[in-house]
């Protein structure tokens, strides 16, 4: 008997009354379901309203950050300033072989939003099916109005474009990935998700 009329139990007692049971070890077929797979994404670009600059910040964030795989991108701006190709070579860099569909536009307002809109609509049924998760890379208006009736279609869709002191549109019901704008050299980089 111990303090307060309790006995003791040492460590050795306790262990000769606890019995063993063997388990059966899980299959990998049954441990195949519970690995979480990483997130696969498709970008979409509007490089006529996103610098190439942020190329690699959106990279680190989704793939870094958030977990995920970059699956393939569609890219869609006018000749003007090589943004296109700026775009695909930053891309390339991190991500040697990733699949960039090039939508060239003609120089016209909206062009590149109305070229990813029609992108985005004809691989509505593929996002959905695969579960692909989308993120839209733009600032535009116009093109921020079809994500967010993307996203109410069910496809998660997130929204990214680099910090800037041009004021956007706040959208209530898109998380966005606020990147930071490399094109002031002054400004400190700062890597912010906000969800409004």
């Amino acid at each position: 008997m111990g303090i307060l009329g309790m006995s003791i139990i040492t460590g050795r007692d306790r262990m000769d009354d606890i019995q063993t049971q063997d388990f059966p070890q899980p299959t990998l077929a049954e441990i195949e379901p519970m690995r979480l797979e990483r997130p696969a994404f498709a970008l979409y670009i509007d490089a006529d309203n996103q610098s190439a600059q942020s190329a690699a910040a959106l990279i680190d964030v989704l793939q870094h950050d958030v977990g995920g795989s970059i699956h393939r991108v569609t890219l869609a701006g006018n000749d003007k300033g090589n943004k296109n190709d700026s775009w695909i070579k930053a891309l390339r860099e991190l991500i040697p072989g990733l699949a960039i569909e090039n939508l060239s536009v003609p120089c016209r307002p909206n062009a590149a939003d109305i070229a990813l809109i029609l992108a985005l609509g004809a691989d509505l049924a593929e996002h959905l099916r695969t579960r692909m998760r989308v993120v839209v890379v733009s600032r535009d208006t116009l093109l921020l109005d079809a994500a967010e009736q993307v996203k109410d279609a069910g496809v998660r869709l997130y929204v990214a474009y680099a910090d800037s002191q041009i004021p956007t549109a706040r959208r209530t019901n898109l998380t966005t990935f606020l990147l930071p704008n490399l094109a002031e050299p002054s400004q400190a980089v700062v890597l912010g998700v906000t969800r409004y």
